[in-house]
């Protein structure tokens, strides 16, 4: 991200959910870039945490999807009043608004096709329809030219300190507490993607928005069973591991072209790396 540095030095940024997975790396690279970095420490239902003075507004808080299994409504609040926060701060400070969405809003295709953005949206839980819906939210500000937007469909995020709730993030913990590991669909193909290709693909947006969603993914199609028998491999246990024989084989992989085409961004950080840095470090997991 050299090419940046000399750009983003010039710029004030806000960004909210910075002390998250994803919002701890984006934050530490964009003060080593030089930008002055605002983190965003309140309710993002209150507008006066808005009133900061900045250039671009990564907004990545947001209900997660536990939040709506224990209260949807309330879940749905956060994420849309969150937003439409976001949107006027950004159009009364003429900023950019890069909302980070999720791979869950596509269709599922049930096959090895890489999804474009064109694939239909087709969001099956309340946590992808929230996303989908704030992914609207934003394409009707930049059509009636309120505020510049940018959106970037992130597929399977992994990296240190990932959610408990993703499949890596299970299975180390896991591993951390010696406690059985059961996968329920050994099956599945996954698209994943090192936080740190993200954040570079987060800041790439900032610097060039795109109007419509672009896929952030590796492109690469990943059984979730070899992965983690890769994990094993790298960080043995005398936990008991279960691989569920269901049917069922739900497969997301991204086209990422538009990304490389709109952004000249492309993924760097391949998956063996990534499996041998996540094992190889004893950070906690969040």
């Amino acid at each position: 991200m050299v090419e940046h540095r000399s750009i983003l030095t010039q710029k004030r940024i806000l960004v909210t959910g910075g002390d998250g997975f994803i919002g701890r790396y984006l934050v530490q690279s964009l003060k080593n870039l030089g930008s002055h970095v605002i983190k965003f420490d309140r309710d993002i239902r209150n507008y006066s945490g808005f009133e900061h003075r900045f250039d671009i507004l990564f907004h990545l808080a947001s209900a997660m999807p536990k939040n709506f299994f224990q209260n949807s409504q309330e879940a749905y609040a956060i994420n849309r009043q969150g937003l439409e926060n976001a949107l006027m701060a950004c159009a009364r400070q003429k900023a950019v608004l890069i909302f980070p969405s999720s791979a869950s809003v596509y269709r599922i295709p049930y096959t090895d096709i890489k999804i474009a953005e064109d694939w239909p949206v087709d969001p099956l839980s309340p946590y992808s329809i929230s996303k989908a819906e704030c992914e609207r939210v934003c394409m009707d500000s930049v059509e009636r030219g309120n505020v510049q937007t940018a959106i970037l469909r992130i597929f399977n995020p992994y990296g240190v300190t990932q959610r408990k709730n993703s499949i890596l993030g299970y299975v180390l913990e896991s591993l951390m507490e010696n406690k059985p590991i059961e996968i329920k669909v050994p099956l599945a193909r996954r698209d994943f993607i090192h936080v740190a290709d993200v954040v570079c693909a987060l800041i790439s947006a900032g610097l060039c928005p795109f109007p419509r969603p672009l896929n952030i993914g590796s492109g690469e199609s990943s059984v979730v069973e070899e992965i983690v028998k890769e994990v094993l491999v790298r960080k043995p246990t005398s936990s008991s591991v279960t691989f569920s024989e269901l049917a069922d084989r739900p497969t997301v992989i991204a086209n990422n072209q538009a990304a490389f085409d709109q952004l000249g961004w492309q993924p760097k950080i391949p998956l063996p790396f990534g499996l041998d840095e996540i094992t190889r470090k004893t950070c906690p997991i969040i």
